[in-house]
């Protein structure tokens, strides 16, 4: 999305886990960072509140978060603990990571991939490679798509008796618009059309009233470049990255099978 898109997120505050990192996330962030050298100087793509309340938790005080968005940053600081603990650099990443060559001994990043179209997300993943330090990590949380997608009928059946509330749309936007088939043959997330194709082709009355409020989750604005198999992006995600561990997310999750956290490190040749 467009930067001053971010900044329109007014209703962040009901953006729930799994679309935010919870706390087994964290759980995991923290198991990976148990035992080694605390980072000197670590990075944040993305005002990710809860990575920022970690680091600054885990005794990291040089922290840098890159951000698209000044309007966003200030939403999210509503929701942190530590409010004003980063140096915001502000634009886009594909040019500001360019700077910071060889400078962070940790970056972690939550779903950011699918903010970069296709064609640069090469270029994404090569500029992060290149802000490690030599043993640095990128720990990143993400949305592959290693298995089919939700087919819409199997949906309306899961969702036909769960109540209405926060945890139901938050499940509904991860299943419905990030993993349901029109991600898979589409291979993007578009919000806009999604609802209007649900409302047009659903006349169920939890399908419509979750399709009409998930909207305050992902705004019709949204638009996301996923729904490529992951074996295709696999190629370019490593090719200047070694992984090192990946850990799936939790069985009760709603991303359980598509969302990963996924620990590497720069190759050793540069």
């Amino acid at each position: 999305m467009k930067p001053n898109e971010w900044g329109r997120f007014s209703d962040w505050q009901l953006v729930l886990p799994p679309n935010r990192p919870g706390s087994d996330v964290l759980k995991t962030i923290r198991s990976v960072l148990e035992g080694r050298p605390k980072p000197r100087r670590a990075a944040v793509l993305g005002s990710t509140s809860e990575y920022i309340d970690l680091l600054v938790r885990l005794g990291v005080h040089d922290l840098t978060c890159f951000d698209r968005s000044a309007d966003f940053n200030k939403i999210s600081q509503t929701f942190r603990q530590y409010p004003d603990a980063e140096q915001l650099v502000l634009g886009d990443w594909l040019q500001t990571l360019a700077t910071y060559r060889r400078s962070f001994d940790l970056v972690l990043s939550d779903f950011t991939l699918g903010n970069v179209n296709y064609e640069n997300q090469p270029n994404l993943m090569s500029l992060i490679a290149d802000s490690l330090t030599p043993g640095g990590l990128l720990i990143d949380r993400v949305l592959t798509f290693r298995q089919k997608c939700h087919s819409y009928g199997s949906l309306v059946e899961y969702f036909a008796g769960e109540p209405s509330n926060l945890i139901t749309l938050n499940a509904f936007n991860s299943m419905w618009l990030f993993c349901g088939q029109r991600v898979e043959e589409n291979q993007r997330v578009d919000c806009a059309a999604t609802y209007d194709w649900t409302l047009q082709n659903f006349d169920q009355p939890h399908i419509r009233w979750l399709a009409q409020h998930c909207q305050q989750i992902s705004p019709v604005h949204g638009v996301w470049h996923y729904g490529k198999p992951w074996s295709e992006v696999a190629r370019y995600y490593f090719k200047s990255l070694d992984r090192v561990a990946e850990y799936s997310e939790e069985p009760t999750s709603p991303f359980h099978g598509w969302a990963y956290v996924i620990v590497s490190r720069p190759k050793d040749v540069r």
